[in-house]
């Protein structure tokens, strides 16, 4: 069935005393007032003037036939505004944060007297969050670069977010053996994937299959490059939209009219770091301390091209981490490798039983690829307690629980570099231009010797790339034009150490050198760790992101008005088939004499008797999706006391298609399954005929 998604959010917010409510203006924010005289009337046609402090480009407007005024897209950043009247003296306002998505507000009096003599307005109360139902926080530059961050990812600020917790896979602990999902929160009792990431006004979210990119954005740029970003957990305005968990609106860095630079360098090192209460011994064998050493360096340089026109920044940062964790695993015994078993077992193919302390290796039925396992596991490292006797064995069952501690090193080496471009073009028309990449390798390197491996990840390999244009015009003193253009991509996934080695050969296992290597994943049941590969790998996701996306603004006397649509082509090669090596199991217990334990498992899998066996076919899915966005909002002032926020969205995402519609779907009523012929031309597989619908009023 054709799955139609269907959001329809309306919103009317009364804010009493003299409040406006919130309007997001992609990365962007705006400043609002009034301009009166000394008795209190309105002062219309009065000239008002936003100046920018960092960059020195201006806005200008008139107020309205009320006193009111309002720019209703401006940069991130310190503004001074100015109001100008005929005989009145100019009155001035300095100083002025105008924060992303914010709508400041500003009321000046103009006094009269001189037109050279300004008069500075001093003691404003500048609250613009305070009077809107839109609930969320700012975190500003200040922030990111004074408040500790261990992990330099801006993203770890959401834990200051009321209603905001950090997933488990977002922290970095010595035990870790893979990539850390960055920026995975859960908010609102929500999974992390239920946010929506926005950078400079785009969609920044990772569309992975399964999130094989780990971490929620595409690009997350150091903390020194973002100017400040907001999160809204709750009654978001119209323009934002898929999310049910928070919405993070992040607006990069861009250069002034001053030269900057910054140079930094973070370390960790395992030297530095306690060891803890307890020292894990295992037998005679001490551990050294967990091995945590991380190098985080970097710069960002920006200035002007042309002052007050042209400006650029450039920053980098080189991650390169090295953790060896304690991992603690349950191998064979020496008797086990030897094939001696603590209970009596039969041939599960002749019924031939051998007596519980007897070698059953000598069995014409033994499986010749176990054989060559038992070799490998006769290298295991001296800390691993398989010796007889040894007081951890079980003599009833013979296995020795976590008889195994050892230490396997995890790499993770990082670049990214981002470049932005502001062009002043003149008054009223200006341009942006920004280009990131990042490159991420981790490595899992094996715990135990050769082709066993121990289901590692392997090598974890991410690229992810990003360029984005935008554009903003100004018509007349009422009118502006938000036009954005990303795309993105993404090549992500891991791909296990085994490829390409043959130290082991199976009979009909694939020969694709894409897949092929090492032995397959193997299970044995009792309480054995798994060994052979990892059965999900290789895997990998690479979408794709084209983000074209418009929004209009016209004030018109008490009402602002603002439109937008956004279209999301999405387009992603997937290879999620698993496993590709092949996976056994050995739980049966088909040698088993009277009860099954778990030296009975071990001899099943000796004797090569399994009771599953998977192999997965090797296929590249070309996923295609689509996304079509649609809202108008209206801030109406019905009174200086009283102002109502109406907002209306639609959403409409497509269910996902497949290039060469290699697509199946499952029919419940003929109970079965409807698969197209490749190349297939004709109808949808999905039905078109049902759509989902919902509205909802926020308040």
């Amino acid at each position: 069935m054709k799955v139609k998604l269907l959001s329809i959010f309306f919103t009317v917010i009364c804010v009493a005393v003299f409040g406006v409510p919130a309007w997001a203006q992609f990365d962007n924010g705006s400043l609002v007032g009034t301009v009166k005289d000394a008795s209190g009337a309105a002062v219309s046609g009065a000239s008002v003037t936003a100046a920018n402090a960092a960059t020195g480009i201006s806005a200008h407007t008139v107020t309205n036939s009320a006193g009111d005024y309002e720019f209703p897209d401006l940069k991130v950043g310190s503004y001074s505004v100015t109001a100008t009247s005929g005989s009145f003296s100019p009155a001035e306002a300095q100083n002025i944060n105008v924060s992303v998505a914010s709508r400041v507000r500003i009321d000046l009096t103009l006094k009269v007297g001189s037109t050279e003599t300004t008069v500075e307005v001093v003691g404003l109360e500048v609250a613009p969050e305070t009077e809107t139902s839109e609930r969320g926080q700012t975190i500003s530059n200040y922030q990111t670069a004074s408040l500790p961050l261990v992990s330099r990812n801006y993203s770890d600020l959401l834990a200051l977010v009321p209603g905001s917790r950090q997933a488990p896979t977002a922290a970095t602990t010595t035990a870790v053996t893979s990539l850390v999902r960055a920026g995975a929160y859960n908010v609102n009792g929500q999974r992390s994937m239920f946010n929506n990431f926005l950078l400079d006004g785009l969609d920044n979210n990772a569309y992975g299959e399964s999130n094989q990119g780990f971490d929620n954005q595409i690009i997350q740029p150091p903390p020194d490059s973002i100017s400040q970003f907001q999160v809204v957990t709750n009654n978001e305005s119209a323009e934002y939209g898929r999310s049910s968990g928070a919405t993070i609106n992040v607006a990069g860095r861009s250069g002034t009219n001053k030269f900057h630079a910054t140079l930094y360098e973070y370390l960790r090192n395992t030297d530095l770091n306690a060891f803890g209460f307890i020292h894990p011994i295992s037998g005679s064998h001490v551990f050294p301390k967990p091995g945590f050493n991380r190098n985080q360096f970097g710069a960002n340089f920006s200035g002007p091209a042309i002052k007050n026109k042209f400006f650029w920044f450039l920053d980098y940062e080189g991650f390169r981490q090295t953790l060896t964790p304690t991992v603690v695993l349950t191998v064979p015994t020496q008797n086990e490798i030897n094939g001696i078993l603590a209970v009596p077992v039969q041939d599960p193919y002749t019924g031939t039983q051998y007596a519980a302390g007897t070698s059953i290796l000598s069995s014409p039925n033994i499986s010749s690829v176990a054989k060559q396992i038992l070799t490998y596991y006769g290298q295991l490292p001296s800390q691993c307690l398989t010796a007889p006797g040894n007081p951890g064995i079980n003599t009833s069952t013979g296995i020795a629980v976590n008889n195994c501690a050892t230490n396997a090193s995890f790499t993770d080496n990082a670049d990214k570099g981002d470049l932005r471009l502001d062009y002043q073009q003149n008054e009223r028309n200006s341009w942006f231009l920004r280009i990131s990449d990042r490159k991420e390798t981790g490595i899992n390197f094996r715990t135990l010797p050769g082709p066993l491996d121990g289901q590692t990840n392997g090598r974890i390999k991410i690229l992810d790339q990003q360029v984005v244009l935008g554009y903003t015009g100004l018509f007349g003193n009422n009118k502006v034009l938000d036009a954005r253009l990303g795309l993105s991509g993404t090549q992500a996934g891991k791909f296990t150490l085994s490829i390409g080695e043959n130290d082991i050969t199976i009979p009909g296992l694939p020969t694709d050198p894409t897949v092929a290597g090492g032995i397959p994943s193997i299970g044995v049941s009792g309480g054995f760790s798994g060994f052979g590969r990892q059965s999900t790998n290789p895997q990998w996701q690479n979408p794709s992101l084209l983000d074209p996306k418009v929004n209009f603004t016209w004030v018109k006397g008490r009402h602002s008005f603002k439109f937008g649509y956004e279209y999301e082509k999405i387009w992603m090669e997937v290879q999620d088939s698993n496993p590709l090596f092949g996976s056994f199991s050995f739980g049966k217990g088909y040698s088993a004499v009277g009860t099954t334990v778990a030296d009975s498992y071990w001899a099943d899998f000796l004797f090569g008797a399994s009771n599953n066996y998977a192999l997965a076919t090797y296929f590249k899915a070309h996923l295609l999706d689509s996304m079509d966005n649609v809202y108008a909002q209206d801030d109406w002032k019905v009174t200086s006391k009283l102002t109502l926020n109406l907002g209306l969205r639609w959403e409409y995402g497509a269910p996902y298609s497949e290039k060469y519609n290699n697509l199946s779907n499952w029919v419940p009523g003929s109970v079965s399954m409807l698969t197209l012929t490749p190349g297939y031309t004709g109808a949808s597989l999905f039905s078109r005929t049902k759509a989902a619908a919902s509205t909802a009023k926020r308040l």
